[in-house]
């Protein structure tokens, strides 16, 4: 891990940086409270903006030639595909072959249905690292603390709220996760 860590330092900003190392403690954290694979959850909070640095003509560019399909929203929205070209530059340039890691990196900015233990606690880290500081997000936290699917479901409500508040398109892919979360905790609760 001290090997993968001085290598990102290399590529990317000291924010950045930071805030890598900042949710991979999150997802440490999370990970012994709900019994995940903690070096899993490590490693994708680590590795999951490894790409967010990279200029938009660029990540449009690299989604081509991945063969990605990119929907009107990643279109318009560029920002989001450094999720998939994190994923790819965790495989490609840092070995990482781990199918659930890969995942959670992939689905960090927008989520997506039927989201595994490691997809959720990479998606709440991000969104409650200890920089973060925001209207409502210690309540978040605190509820990640303790009531995982609702963390989550409270992070899907705020940022779906602040892209409406922005005038952005909403990605399919967050509609269908707050759906599916929010099925999950009804259901749980009857």
């Amino acid at each position: 891990m001290e090997t993968l860590i001085q290598e990102l330092k290399g590529m990317l900003s000291e924010k950045r940086y930071n805030h890598s190392i900042r949710v991979m403690k999150t997802c440490e954290e999370l990970a012994t409270i709900y019994l995940g694979d903690i070096e899993k959850c490590k490693l994708a909070g680590l590795l999951h903006d490894c790409a967010r640095e990279i200029p938009k003509d660029k990540l449009l560019e690299m989604a081509s030639s991945e063969g990605l399909e990119l929907g009107v929203v990643e279109q318009c929205q560029p920002d989001l595909i450094h999720s998939h070209i994190s994923a790819i530059i965790a495989r490609d340039s840092f070995g990482i072959d781990d199918a659930e890691v890969l995942s959670a990196i992939r689905c960090h900015t927008t989520g997506k249905e039927n989201m595994s233990l490691i997809d959720k606690i990479l998606f709440v880290s991000d969104f409650i690292e200890p920089d973060r500081n925001f209207s409502g997000v210690d309540e978040i936290r605190r509820m990640a603390y303790n009531d995982l699917d609702d963390a989550l479901y409270m992070v899907f409500k705020s940022i779906i709220m602040y892209v409406v508040e922005q005038g952005n398109m909403l990605h399919p892919n967050t509609v269908n996760a707050l759906n599916w979360i929010l099925g999950r905790i009804k259901t749980i609760s009857y």
